[in-house]
């Protein structure tokens, strides 16, 4: 009997897949990451068992891609079982045939894949090249200097400090935010101010633009009104990057801003920076790809100086899968002394499902809408609200977890302290770039702007 491997694609808390199916298939991704499974064969449970998979590789049938070729690299799904983890380039003219070889006989299990969009490379112009990249030996950052825009609770400017980048401001426009940065970060030039506001040659110099811009506009939980909305600020994010003329940018979003209906935009937010003189490429990855145990796709959008892109690539994912609920917060929720914890430790063994932080609109200090809350339930969590304290000594019944906890699953360290009332630190939280995330996007831009200056002094 044929031996079949089948891409699946699943819509619940605990997938792996980047991307929606829109009414034609899947909706255009740069990066198409998928788990694929073995039909047919027991479920594997060891991770070890990986070594025992078959050989694969891949065609991807193209008429101006004749034979491309891609990575597989093992990796883990949310409910813990291994898989293999499929990155591949996206162009509206290619079908994937997925090719098992073994001892020089082969079986063919085709699952023909549409793959949406006309211009891979246009949108991620660093997915399917492959260089040898130079590496920076010397300090960190290096003296590169970064501005910041809707700082929020400094998710993604902590993880820029950690890649040693320094921060020549932060523009916030939420008091509460303001006061967590100056809180945890008395030195860094905060600034409260709305970012339409803000003046760029007053920055003019800095190296790297960044930012979380807002969300909703392109979020599936909103109405998706993209540049309709009055809160899209791609248009003051390019505005201040044509005053300023940084060295890099990197923005971060939701993944629902690669939707097919978005698409056009995307090529404009592009072809703008490319008249600036930059490379441009979009990515979705996963937080639980970089330590952080929680499943948070989200979109970096990087555009760099063509001088400086060639030194550029995307981070690697961890080779370990990150931990679960229970072992992450196992010491917080038996602060108190309650007896269940051990138990609670056993039944929350997976990495958690995206936590949703609400808008200024929307949205309070609980863990999501209801299909976010039964996932929740699955690991002994209640959803429906944000705890005071950790489970007191006889407790009974499924636990709520305080802010800090919260925090700790976004990947802030304990240290990392939130002004406001819950409702309003719980938004900061839920709303974060995971730091550990942003570190490892931010040590390679820093490695590409670093190389390439070093490059430019020695040819001189």
């Amino acid at each position: 009997m044929d031996e079949e491997f089948h891409l699946q694609q699943r819509r619940s808390p605990r997938d792996l897949i980047h991307g929606r199916r829109g009414p034609t298939g899947l909706v255009p991704t740069d990066h198409l990451t998928c788990d694929a499974k073995i039909a047919r064969e027991p479920r594997l449970t060891d991770a070890r068992r990986l070594s025992g998979l078959p050989n694969l590789r891949t065609e991807l049938a193209s008429p101006s891609h004749p034979q491309l070729s891609f990575e597989m690299t093992p990796g883990f799904c949310v409910d813990r079982e291994p898989c293999v983890n499929y990155s591949l380039p996206h162009a509206s003219d290619m079908q994937m045939k997925v090719v098992k070889t073994r001892r020089n006989r082969s079986t063919r299990g085709r699952a023909q894949l549409p793959l949406a969009g006309t211009n891979a490379e246009r949108e991620n112009p660093w997915a399917t090249r492959v260089r040898s990249i130079d590496r920076h030996k010397g300090p960190r950052g290096a003296g590169l200097t970064a501005l910041e825009l809707c700082a929020g609770a400094g998710g993604q400017a902590l993880g820029f400090e950690q890649a040693g980048i320094a921060h020549a401001g932060l523009i916030e426009i939420d008091k509460h935010a303001c006061s967590t940065l100056v809180l945890n970060r008395p030195w860094w030039n905060v600034v409260q101010a709305d970012v339409r506001d803000i003046v760029g040659s007053a920055f003019k110099g800095v190296d790297i633009v960044s930012g979380g811009l807002p969300c909703p506009p392109f979020s599936v939980a909103g109405k998706q009104l993209g540049e309709k909305d009055e809160r899209n600020l791609f248009p003051t994010m390019i505005r201040l990057v044509s005053e300023i003329r940084p060295r890099a940018v990197m923005i971060e979003n939701v993944r629902g801003i690669l939707d097919a209906v978005f698409q056009d935009y995307r090529y404009s937010v592009s072809a703008q920076l490319r008249k600036l003189g930059y490379e441009v490429g979009w990515k979705l990855m996963n937080a639980a790809d970089f330590g952080v145990p929680q499943l948070r796709p989200r979109v970096v959008f990087v555009a760099i100086r063509k001088e400086c892109a060639d030194w550029f690539t995307w981070p690697d994912c961890n080779t370990e899968p990150p931990k679960t609920v229970g072992q992450v917060l196992y010491d917080l929720i038996a602060a108190s002394g309650w007896r269940g914890a051990n138990s609670w430790r056993v039944m929350a063994n997976e990495i958690a499902p995206t936590i949703v932080g609400g808008s200024l609109k929307h949205g309070g200090p609980d863990l999501g809408p209801t299909r976010a809350r039964r996932a929740w339930a699955t690991l002994g969590v209640d959803g429906l609200g944000i705890a005071n304290d950790a489970p007191e000594r006889d407790f009974f019944g499924l636990p709520r977890l305080t802010v800090r906890m919260v925090a700790r699953l976004q990947g802030f360290p304990d240290e990392w302290r939130f002004a406001g009332t819950k409702t309003q630190t719980y938004r900061q939280v839920g709303n974060a770039f995971p730091p550990p995330f942003a570190r490892a996007v931010a040590e390679n831009l820093s490695n590409s702007l670093i190389v390439s200056r070093r490059r430019a002094h020695v040819a001189v």
